[in-house]
């Protein structure tokens, strides 16, 4: 429920800005912007007060006339080297329908790390520590390098990558797997051919597609002609993709342009684009586990009690993925979708 102000009367407008271990942070460059209900500036990018580190604020007096109905308060700056700008909603009502208007309050956050799978809050959550305890630091690190061994693990960007160009050693046969999962979109097929230029292939015609985390290409009932090329096993194919006689003529590779991945964390807001899926729950799950290992563990040092004696076992690095946290990842693995055929 936004607060609400009477015609001709103050309410205080009140930010707070804070970084992502959530402690307060001066930004750059703070501003604030009042859009009246009628969708007129009033008030354009003016320079709030400075309460306290982190904390801003801005009184403001309504016009006996103001227009009645919402209205806005648009904070902005600069958090991380990333401008910020942050609507906060609040009414005029007329002065017999007003009461004594609280502060307006927002808080205002830096986005997640790029390249992380899991937030430094889900990670404190994890370590069962008050977030504003964690060495952001060595946090950052324990959370990108586990980010680092998931990808590696499963041989996957993850990240959302729009058209994004490979070129692959074709199957021959009918079925073409795409590398990365899932494929949102693929705008582009082309087989190369023995003179190296192209052929290209039309959806619906020449080919169909599986979108997803199938990520695959059929070849359908349609005719190829080369010209005759000796790389080719025949030189008019229906319905297959091409092959080499020797597997390393130039009519053995296909080049597709598509776009794939997750979308992960708030890189598109609070609506996610059409055929694009939210990062899996289970990957920010072993991200956050293996991130804390890291952190509370650096050099993985254990300890082994035999009877009276105590051994320290070294081991490093710190950062590991254990076989649980492999197993949990397998569905995500493209090799769990079955070869070409």
């Amino acid at each position: 429920m936004s607060e609400t102000v009477g015609q001709g009367k103050s309410i205080t407008l009140d930010a707070f800005y804070r970084d992502d271990t959530d402690a307060l942070v001066d930004p750059g460059s703070p501003t604030i912007t009042v859009i009246d209900a009628l969708g007129v500036t009033v008030i354009d990018a003016l320079t709030p007060s400075r309460i306290s580190l982190g904390h801003y604020a801005y009184d403001y007096t309504t016009d006996v006339a103001a227009p009645l109905g919402g209205w806005v308060a648009r904070w902005e700056g600069i958090l991380d080297g990333n401008p910020i700008a942050i609507d906060v909603a609040f009414s005029v009502t007329a002065i017999e329908d007003a009461f004594e208007a609280p502060d307006a309050i927002t808080e205002i956050r830096t986005p997640r790390i790029p390249g992380a799978l899991v937030t430094l809050e889900a990670l404190a959550e994890t370590m069962r520590l008050p977030v504003g305890t964690i060495d952001t630091a060595a946090a950052t690190q324990a959370i990108l390098g586990a980010g680092h061994l998931i990808r590696n693990e499963l041989g996957q960007a993850l990240d959302f990558i729009a058209d994004d160009i490979v070129t692959l050693k074709s199957p021959g046969g009918r079925y073409l797997l795409l590398p990365e999962v899932p494929v949102v979109s693929v705008a582009s097929v082309r087989i190369r051919t023995a003179g190296r230029g192209y052929i290209a292939l039309v959806e619906g015609t020449d080919y169909e597609l599986e979108l997803g985390r199938e990520g695959a290409i059929w070849r359908i009932d349609s005719v190829l002609d080369f010209g005759g090329s000796l790389w080719l096993q025949s030189p008019t194919l229906i319905g297959e993709w091409p092959r080499s006689l020797s597997g390393r003529g130039p009519n053995g590779w296909v080049e597709v342009i598509y776009s794939h991945g997750y979308a992960i964390g708030d890189e598109f807001g609070s609506g996610l684009p059409a055929g694009i899926e939210a990062l899996p729950p289970i990957v920010s799950t072993v991200a956050s586990r293996v991130a804390a290992r890291g952190y509370v563990n650096p050099e993985a040092v254990t300890q082994e009690t035999t009877g009276r004696f105590t051994n320290v076992v070294y081991s490093t690095p710190g950062l590991y993925l254990s076989q649980a946290d492999k197993d949990d990842l397998d569905s995500l693995r493209p090799g769990s979708r079955g070869g070409s055929r």
